[in-house]
Order: structure tokens, then sequence, then C-alpha cells
């Protein structure tokens, strides 16, 4: 597996289905700034509300042939193994990223469990065999990690770009300036979180 984090703001995204799964990946979307097309005979009441609340498109249907093209991202929540099954071959064929959900034969992606405070991310994977631990090793960090973490990353990422603005001319000085300013400082905040 090759871990990263995507750029998703104003991308096309398709979720098939409507449930709650397919729910909370949308949220995760939308907080992503993903441009998010929803297909679905029905969706939850609180999906409803964010389709409304933030102009996401909705087809209330059952997914159709074509209806993965021209999206970079898919996520196919359906009750049905067939229809998922349906979605991921046409989405292949496409060189498209697909996830079913619980299904991780039909997938060329998965979604990690997540931690964010403020730019800080935290990605736990147990390369979708089981979700449920690497949801509940999540809990266990984020419990670890104070809810200001992301405020001290702001301050030492300020303090990183007065030195290599200032030092963008000799390289290694930079380079060296980094080390010795920044390291001692990341140590301290880690053994402040009680993480060293």
């Amino acid at each position: 597996m090759y871990p990263l984090f995507l750029k998703l703001e104003n991308v096309k995204c398709l979720v098939i289905g409507g449930g709650a799964v397919a729910e909370r990946k949308i949220i995760s979307l939308t907080d992503s700034g993903a441009e998010i097309t929803i297909i679905s005979p029905t969706v939850t009441d609180n999906l409803g509300k964010l389709i409304k609340q933030n102009s996401l498109i909705y087809y209330e249907r059952l997914f159709q042939k074509g209806d993965t093209s021209g999206f970079f991202l898919i996520i196919a929540a359906t009750d049905s193994i067939e229809a998922n099954k349906r979605i991921y071959d046409e989405s292949i064929k496409n060189g498209t990223l697909i996830n079913c959900v619980d299904d991780p034969e039909h997938c060329n992606f998965y979604v990690p469990a997540q931690i964010r405070r403020d730019d800080i991310q935290i990605a736990v994977s147990s390369s979708g065999k089981l979700p449920m631990f690497a949801g509940k090793l999540r809990e266990i960090i984020e419990n670890m990690l104070p809810m200001d973490i992301g405020k001290e990353l702001d301050r030492l990422s300020k303090i990183r770009t007065e030195i290599i603005t200032s030092l963008k001319d000799d390289p290694d000085l930079k380079k060296l300036k980094l080390k010795t300013v920044l390291e001692p400082k990341i140590e301290e905040l880690l053994k402040a979180a009680g993480l060293k």
C-alpha cells in the first residue's frame, strides 16, 4: 500500500448510496472541499439536509451504466454486492479511484480511520482487513493528542517559514538552522504532550 493525502478541493467525486455509511463518507468529502455527486434512490434525513445545505448534486435513482464517467474518485456504498461490483468494474476501466465500502477486493484505495487536529492529520489503516481495529487504534492515538497541538504546529510553521525566507540563498545554513532551531522545539512539544 502507498499512503497519501489527496487534495480534493473542487475535484469531482461520486458517492453511490444514501445510507449511514454513505453519509459518513460524504461528510468527510465535504470537509475536503470536494465537488460531490450522489446517486441513490433514497437518502438518510441528515444526508438530505447536507444535500440542501451544501448544494450537492443528487440523482434520486439507482446506479446506471456510464454513471462513473468524469469522476476522479468514487465511493460505492450500496447494499448490493452486484451493484458495487458493476461500479468497481466500470471505474477500473475508466482509471478512476474506487472504494467499495466493506469490500476490500473491489477497491483500489482504502479510506483510513482519521484523526484531525487543525492541520495535523493522522491516518490509521488495516489495509481493509479489519476497519474496526483501525478505528479502535485511532481512538487510542486521538486520546493521546492534546486539543491545542494544531496551534503549536502553526507557531512552529511560522518559525520554519522565517528561517526558509531569510536563508533561501544559503541552503546549507538553512538546513542547519532548521535542525538546530526546530528540532528542540518539536521535542519539547512532544514531551509536553506526553508523546515522548
